[in-house]
């Protein structure tokens, strides 16, 4: 491991956040050198968790969480596969940085995007774009993706890497099993909805494609809805999978150093699902995370998760990863939810 390493040295851009993550990176020491997570051990948090999972319309639910300290793990459904959405730009931006590691890519290279690389759903990137081509650097991108979940510089940086396979290969030559990557946003988008997939380098109408998918209700979407939600193992991750990537990340074990505190900082800055784990968080803690949302079909929505590395005021700090699929619940209502099982691990923590 790097831990000794990663701890020298540590700048952030914002000075608080430096603190924080001194103190992350140092009880990593203590962490690495324990022989394996033991069950936390807490009825009362497991009573918590359960009773918010058993509350009408939540769907399913799957929780994970690691205490540094401690060196317990907490799981609720942990085994179990959950769609990623946009969680899956996370590994995504560690398999770019991992190329800007290997002296194979830099950070200020740029990179032209034109208009047949715009992608479907969301991408703020899409909606601001003019002219037939702009031009961004890979850091640019890698914040879009992080901060904006964009969808467009999730493709442009998938095809940069190979491929979303590519991203999968490297996490399972870091040990981490349980994350599939598989498709493009502009093919997995569609497919949750019956919707043919749209081939890489094929301009998109976006606002057709956007009626297309309003229009999605009948007996194919369904189906293919309750495909995605059920049985396809494709793009999904397991909570405690996702713990592995988090418990990797922080060790520096997936990048150098100065990427890894490059990562955590883009991470710290996230923009979306300010209503989830951030909000059942005091203001001097910080939490390095990740959102994932995807698509509704008649009344039932498909994934609303977060994933994260949060520190305390009080230093203690744990990774935590919160999963909700097929609940019926308004999306204020579901970000309820992540916000209280949050609040469960917080009290308990502490």
């Amino acid at each position: 491991m790097h831990t000794q390493h990663c701890y020298a040295g540590t700048f952030f851009k914002h000075p608080s956040r430096f603190a924080i993550f001194v103190m992350l990176v140092s009880s990593s020491l203590l962490a690495s050198l324990m022989p394996a997570w033991s069950a936390i051990s807490g009825d009362d948090l497991d009573r918590c968790v359960d009773t918010i999972a058993h509350q009408g319309k939540v769907g399913r639910l799957g929780v994970s969480v690691l205490d540094f300290e401690r060196g317990t793990k907490y799981l609720y459904h942990g085994n179990e596969h959950f769609p990623m959405q946009s969680v899956f730009k996370l590994p995504l931006a560690v398999v770019v940085l991992q190329l800007v590691d290997s002296g194979n890519l830099s950070l200020a290279q740029k990179l032209s995007i034109k208009r047949e690389d715009l992608s479907v759903l969301y991408s703020p990137l899409a909606e601001r774009f003019s002219g037939s081509e702009e031009t961004f650097t890979v850091s640019d991108l890698i914040e879009k993706v992080v901060q904006e979940s964009d969808n467009t510089a999730c493709d442009v940086l998938l095809r940069l890497v190979g491929g979303p396979e590519h991203v999968t290969t490297a996490l399972k030559r870091h040990g981490i099993e349980g994350i599939s990557v598989d498709r493009y946003e502009r093919q997995l988008q569609p497919s949750i909805l019956g919707l043919p997939p749209i081939d890489p380098g094929q301009t998109i109408d976006r606002l057709k494609w956007q009626k297309e998918k309003q229009h999605a209700t009948g007996p194919r979407a369904r189906k293919a809805f309750a495909y995605y939600l059920n049985d396809d193992q494709r793009d999904s991750s397991t909570p405690d999978a996702m713990l592995s990537f988090l418990h990797k990340l922080y060790l520096c074990e997936l990048l150098t150093p100065a990427s890894t505190r490059y990562l955590l900082d883009v991470m710290a800055g996230t923009q979306t699902g300010s209503h989830r784990l951030r909000e059942a968080l005091s203001p001097g803690c910080i939490i390095a995370h990740k959102t994932g949302t995807g698509p509704d079909l008649n009344g039932i929505n498909s994934a609303t998760n977060d994933v994260g590395i949060v520190t305390l005021p009080t230093g203690r700090h744990f990774a935590i990863a919160v999963f909700l699929s097929g609940s019926s619940l308004t999306e204020p209502e579901r970000d309820s939810v992540i916000r209280n099982v949050c609040n469960c691990v917080v009290t308990h923590i502490e």
